[in-house]
Protein backbone atom coordinates (compact mmCIF):
# COMPACT_ATOMS: atom_id res chain seq x y z
CA UNK A 1 0.00 0.00 0.00
CA UNK A 2 2.89 2.72 0.93
CA UNK A 3 4.22 1.39 -2.69
CA UNK A 4 1.01 2.64 -4.06
CA UNK A 5 0.72 5.26 -2.29
CA UNK A 6 4.42 6.50 -3.17
CA UNK A 7 3.46 6.25 -6.80
CA UNK A 8 0.55 7.91 -7.17
CA UNK A 9 2.20 10.89 -5.77
CA UNK A 10 5.19 10.25 -8.28
CA UNK A 11 2.59 9.69 -11.21
CA UNK A 12 0.66 13.22 -9.73
CA UNK A 13 3.85 14.98 -9.61
CA UNK A 14 4.83 14.28 -12.82
CA UNK A 15 1.49 14.80 -14.08
CA UNK A 16 1.32 18.58 -12.28
CA UNK A 17 4.98 19.22 -13.91
CA UNK A 18 3.78 18.29 -17.25
CA UNK A 19 0.51 19.92 -17.23
CA UNK A 20 0.83 22.88 -14.61
CA UNK A 21 4.23 23.91 -14.26
CA UNK A 22 6.59 23.21 -17.56
CA UNK A 23 4.13 25.79 -19.10
CA UNK A 24 4.12 28.30 -16.23
CA UNK A 25 8.28 28.18 -16.55
CA UNK A 26 7.93 28.83 -20.09
CA UNK A 27 5.40 31.26 -19.81
CA UNK A 28 8.68 33.14 -17.34
CA UNK A 29 10.82 32.55 -19.76
CA UNK A 30 8.93 34.24 -22.98
CA UNK A 31 7.98 36.89 -19.95
CA UNK A 32 11.91 37.61 -19.02
CA UNK A 33 12.28 37.91 -22.66
CA UNK A 34 10.00 41.10 -22.89
CA UNK A 35 11.12 42.21 -20.02
CA UNK A 36 14.54 42.30 -21.90
CA UNK A 37 13.37 43.78 -24.89
CA UNK A 38 11.01 46.51 -23.17
CA UNK A 39 14.18 47.30 -20.98
CA UNK A 40 16.05 47.97 -24.53
CA UNK A 41 13.28 50.12 -25.35
CA UNK A 42 13.63 52.68 -22.82
CA UNK A 43 17.29 52.33 -22.48
CA UNK A 44 17.14 53.41 -26.70
CA UNK A 45 14.22 56.08 -25.47
CA UNK A 46 16.58 57.80 -23.25
CA UNK A 47 19.59 57.84 -25.66
CA UNK A 48 17.41 59.39 -27.94
CA UNK A 49 15.93 62.34 -25.23
CA UNK A 50 19.31 62.58 -24.34
CA UNK A 51 20.21 62.96 -27.92
CA UNK A 52 17.41 65.28 -28.89
CA UNK A 53 18.85 67.31 -25.43
CA UNK A 54 22.04 67.70 -26.70
CA UNK A 55 20.78 68.77 -30.56
CA UNK A 56 18.37 71.25 -29.08
CA UNK A 57 21.24 73.00 -26.82
CA UNK A 58 23.37 73.03 -29.68
CA UNK A 59 20.55 74.86 -32.01
CA UNK A 60 19.99 77.64 -29.59
CA UNK A 61 24.05 78.02 -29.95
CA UNK A 62 23.33 78.88 -33.00
CA UNK A 63 23.42 82.84 -33.85
CA UNK A 64 19.88 84.46 -35.38
CA UNK A 65 21.81 85.37 -38.12
CA UNK A 66 23.25 82.40 -39.03
CA UNK A 67 19.65 80.22 -39.07
CA UNK A 68 18.66 82.98 -41.47
CA UNK A 69 21.69 82.00 -43.65
CA UNK A 70 20.80 78.65 -43.07
CA UNK A 71 16.70 78.95 -44.24
CA UNK A 72 18.11 81.39 -47.07
CA UNK A 73 20.63 78.16 -48.57
CA UNK A 74 17.92 75.48 -48.32
CA UNK A 75 14.61 77.02 -48.13
CA UNK A 76 11.64 74.73 -46.61
CA UNK A 77 9.11 75.69 -49.64
CA UNK A 78 10.36 76.55 -53.95
CA UNK A 79 9.93 80.13 -53.29
CA UNK A 80 11.24 80.77 -56.94
CA UNK A 81 9.73 84.20 -57.27
CA UNK A 82 12.21 85.08 -54.59
CA UNK A 83 14.77 83.07 -56.73
CA UNK A 84 14.07 84.88 -59.76
CA UNK A 85 14.06 87.98 -57.83
CA UNK A 86 17.35 87.51 -56.39
CA UNK A 87 18.89 86.59 -59.30
CA UNK A 88 17.14 89.79 -61.52
CA UNK A 89 18.96 91.14 -59.05
CA UNK A 90 22.69 89.85 -59.68
CA UNK A 91 22.13 89.91 -63.18
CA UNK A 92 21.09 93.67 -63.15
CA UNK A 93 25.10 94.29 -61.24
CA UNK A 94 26.36 92.75 -63.69
CA UNK A 95 25.06 94.66 -66.77
CA UNK A 96 23.34 91.13 -67.80
CA UNK A 97 19.55 91.42 -69.29
CA UNK A 98 16.77 88.69 -68.39
CA UNK A 99 14.78 87.97 -71.41
CA UNK A 100 12.32 85.23 -70.49
CA UNK A 101 11.59 83.04 -67.59
CA UNK A 102 10.69 79.61 -67.84
CA UNK A 103 9.58 77.57 -64.87
CA UNK A 104 9.70 74.40 -65.71
CA UNK A 105 7.11 72.31 -68.16
CA UNK A 106 3.61 70.31 -66.38
CA UNK A 107 5.94 67.37 -67.49
CA UNK A 108 8.61 68.05 -65.15
CA UNK A 109 7.04 69.47 -62.25
CA UNK A 110 4.49 67.90 -59.93
CA UNK A 111 1.82 68.88 -56.97
CA UNK A 112 3.09 66.67 -54.17
CA UNK A 113 0.49 66.33 -51.16
CA UNK A 114 1.72 69.72 -49.12
CA UNK A 115 1.36 71.77 -52.09
CA UNK A 116 4.80 72.17 -53.18
CA UNK A 117 5.49 71.72 -56.50
CA UNK A 118 8.90 70.02 -57.00
CA UNK A 119 10.85 67.22 -59.24
CA UNK A 120 8.56 63.68 -59.62
CA UNK A 121 11.82 61.81 -59.09
CA UNK A 122 12.83 63.47 -55.76
CA UNK A 123 9.36 62.97 -53.98
CA UNK A 124 10.82 60.13 -51.69
CA UNK A 125 13.94 62.50 -50.79
CA UNK A 126 13.78 64.96 -47.61
CA UNK A 127 14.80 67.42 -50.67
CA UNK A 128 12.39 68.90 -53.44
CA UNK A 129 14.43 69.77 -56.55
CA UNK A 130 13.31 72.44 -59.09
CA UNK A 131 13.94 73.42 -62.65
CA UNK A 132 14.28 77.42 -63.63
CA UNK A 133 15.49 78.37 -66.98
CA UNK A 134 16.16 82.40 -68.05
CA UNK A 135 17.20 83.83 -71.65
CA UNK A 136 19.58 86.21 -70.88
CA UNK A 137 21.65 88.45 -73.21
CA UNK A 138 25.25 89.66 -72.15
CA UNK A 139 28.21 90.17 -73.20
CA UNK A 140 30.59 87.44 -72.59
CA UNK A 141 32.72 89.07 -69.43
CA UNK A 142 29.69 90.25 -68.15
CA UNK A 143 27.74 87.11 -68.35
CA UNK A 144 31.28 85.13 -66.63
CA UNK A 145 30.83 87.71 -63.74
CA UNK A 146 27.11 86.69 -63.49
CA UNK A 147 27.65 83.06 -63.25
CA UNK A 148 30.76 83.75 -60.46
CA UNK A 149 27.91 85.88 -58.21
CA UNK A 150 25.52 83.44 -58.56
CA UNK A 151 27.93 80.89 -57.65
CA UNK A 152 28.90 83.24 -54.72
CA UNK A 153 25.09 83.56 -53.55
CA UNK A 154 23.82 82.24 -50.76
CA UNK A 155 20.83 80.23 -52.34
CA UNK A 156 21.83 76.62 -53.49
CA UNK A 157 21.37 76.73 -57.38
CA UNK A 158 23.15 73.98 -59.57
CA UNK A 159 24.01 75.28 -63.17
CA UNK A 160 22.21 72.36 -65.18
CA UNK A 161 23.13 74.18 -68.75
CA UNK A 162 24.45 76.56 -70.42
CA UNK A 163 23.34 77.63 -74.35
CA UNK A 164 25.48 79.87 -76.17
CA UNK A 165 23.12 81.43 -79.15
CA UNK A 166 23.86 84.07 -82.16
CA UNK A 167 25.47 87.45 -81.64
CA UNK A 168 23.24 90.30 -80.98
CA UNK A 169 25.14 93.08 -81.87
CA UNK A 170 29.22 93.59 -81.95
CA UNK A 171 30.33 96.64 -80.65
CA UNK A 172 33.34 98.22 -80.17
CA UNK A 173 33.65 96.75 -76.37
CA UNK A 174 32.11 93.53 -77.23
CA UNK A 175 29.74 91.13 -78.70
CA UNK A 176 26.37 90.35 -77.12
CA UNK A 177 25.13 87.13 -76.81
CA UNK A 178 22.47 84.91 -76.23
CA UNK A 179 22.54 82.69 -73.44
CA UNK A 180 20.12 79.66 -72.27
CA UNK A 181 20.60 79.00 -68.25
CA UNK A 182 18.99 76.62 -66.72
CA UNK A 183 19.39 76.24 -62.92
CA UNK A 184 18.29 73.74 -60.50
CA UNK A 185 17.59 74.75 -56.37
CA UNK A 186 16.51 72.88 -53.99
CA UNK A 187 14.08 72.74 -50.72
CA UNK A 188 13.77 71.07 -47.81
CA UNK A 189 10.37 68.82 -47.66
Amino acid sequence: MRFLFSLSFIVLSIILFVVFTNPTYKEVGTLKMEVLQYKDAINNLNNLETLRDELLLSYRDIKEEDKEKLKHLLPDAVSSIELVLEIEKIASENMVVIKDVDFGSDKEATLSNSGIIGDTNTLNNKYGEYTIGFKLEAEYESFNKFLSELEKNLRLVDVESIKFDTMLSTKEEGSILVYDLEIKTYWLK
